[in-house]
């Protein structure tokens, strides 16, 4: 009989934790770092379940047989966060630059942003070339967003880490404890939640009045249109993705693992001692997370396939 808590089921999935080298289910076999102390994976981007994308201090690629080892876009650059456009379209930031993969001929460029004294970025959202968002900030906290030749930017308290948009002119950016932050065409407004946690990390939709922010102390959110209502929990999580309204994943540390059916959330998550930082998929049947794991063999990035 499964426990309850916060007001759902929760029930322990076995096929999280199997091995899942060949991108089964489960925990994912890696190519061996290079060093075997240290390697941090920061993002995860699917196109497909044939093509998809994990970055940190190092690029990793899976073709849907195994994961291979890809060149970065140049020696000690460490990418942070990822949006994907399209198989050769696929944006990455480092530290305050901004590259582009076009592709296995083309590799990865940078893209020329004109973000003047711009912070680390942490998050990244885009449309197109000249319509997208970045945030983050060791320092400089913003949130800042590129439409054309106008840039527009807002000082969020703290480092901006989750952007997601329904539209061009309807966009959510979140920083853990610099709230939430509304793009509504012509400048950015910080929006207060309704109750409950109010730590944002992650941020993702559906449309205007369907998007899920979920973050640290207890943070759980849904956004109708009108007011962001809570979820009570009690887990610190980290990532946020879904393919439809009625299939939510959210994921964080102690390997905690959420899906929502479109009427309540339930846990199936991992028993082993990660943390999950980000999730991305390409449908119901393709959904991944990523994140570390400490132990004695030091600080890894591990990637895990949910579905």
């Amino acid at each position: 009989m499964p426990k309850t808590q916060w007001g759902v089921a929760l029930t322990m999935a076995a096929f999280v934790s199997a091995c899942g080298g060949g991108g089964g289910a489960g925990r994912q076999s890696l190519p061996p770092p290079a060093n075997q102390y240290y390697s941090s994976l920061s993002a995860i981007w699917a196109f497909s379940d044939r093509d998809v994308w994990a970055v940190g201090s190092r690029v990793l690629h899976f073709d849907g047989t195994a994961w291979s080892e890809v060149a970065g876009p140049g020696n000690n650059i460490a990418l942070g966060a990822l949006w994907g456009l399209a198989p050769d379209d696929l944006w990455a930031t480092a530290g305050t630059q901004i590259y582009r993969w076009r592709g296995a001929a083309a590799g990865w460029a940078e893209h020329k942003h004109a973000i003047p004294n711009p912070p680390d970025f942490n998050a990244i959202w885009v449309r197109s070339p000249e319509d997208y968002a970045v945030g983050g900030g060791a320092v400089n906290w913003e949130i800042i967003r590129v439409k054309g030749g106008t840039i527009s930017r807002a000082y969020t308290h703290d480092a901006t880490t989750g952007i997601w948009g329904a539209s061009s002119d309807d966009a959510w950016a979140v920083a853990e404890s610099g709230g939430f932050w509304h793009w509504t065409g012509a400048k950015w407004s910080k929006v207060t939640p309704g109750g409950g946690g109010d730590r944002p990390r992650s941020v993702w939709g559906f449309a205007a009045s369907d998007v899920w922010a979920v973050g640290e102390q207890d943070t759980l959110q849904h956004w109708d249109g009108t007011a962001w209502t809570s979820t009570t929990i009690h887990a610190d999580l980290g990532a946020v993705w879904g393919a439809a309204s009625d299939d939510v994943w959210a994921a964080g540390d102690e390997g905690v693992v959420l899906h929502f059916d479109g009427k309540a959330w339930s846990e199936s998550g991992t028993s082993e001692a990660v943390s999950f930082t980000s999730m991305s998929g390409s449908g119901p049947s393709s959904v991944w997370a990523l994140g570390y794991e400490l132990s004695v063999a030091g600080n890894h990035g591990v990637i895990f396939r949910l579905k």
